[in-house]
């Protein structure tokens, strides 16, 4: 089981939506694609793709890291969890009535490649469903995103990261 004294492993997943924009007009399906992209580029351990996308003054918590700290802190992630998967059901989007901002909550789990867990393409709508599941075999987080839209794109502007505390907290 992924232990919860792995922060640094889990910090990796706080840059889950630190890629380009889309074309698409729909700002909720944008945001989800980023996190995607970001995801994949998580697990391609692809870290100065992922740095490069992150907005001026970008902090990630727990420990008010900054840009450097980050990327730091992700290399090391990446080294310790070698090849691995990230798992997550779809992110619940918040977009503030300006339409410049918003905010996404993402549950998710870091998992090694080899590591057997139950089949879950079901639950991918289903974040309860998908929480249960898992909540057996795996330590599980919560990332909340803060997002800003800049010359037309999304870019994510601040990360908190804990361990999953149920889906209201």
């Amino acid at each position: 089981m992924m232990g919860r004294h792995y922060p640094a492993g889990a910090l990796l997943v706080a840059l889950l939506a630190l890629t380009q924009g889309c074309a698409e007009d729909d700002h909720e399906a944008r945001i989800r694609a980023l996190i995607q992209q970001g995801a994949a580029h998580a697990e391609a351990q692809q870290l100065t793709d992922l740095m490069a996308l992150t907005a001026d003054g970008f902090l990630a918590e727990p420990g008010a890291l900054d840009r450097k700290q980050t990327a730091g802190a992700l290399w090391v992630a990446f080294r310790r969890y070698g090849d691995f998967r990230v798992l997550y059901p779809r992110a619940a989007v918040t977009l503030a009535g300006d339409g410049q901002r918003a905010t996404a909550r993402v549950h998710f789990l870091v998992a090694r490649r080899a590591q057997a867990l139950p089949d879950l393409e079901q639950l991918t709508d289903d974040p309860a469903g998908w929480i249960r599941e898992l909540d057996r075999s795996a330590d599980l987080y919560t990332l909340d995103l803060e997002l800003g839209l800049r010359r037309g794109d999304w870019e994510v502007r601040g990360a908190r990261l804990r361990p999953f505390a149920g889906l209201g907290g």
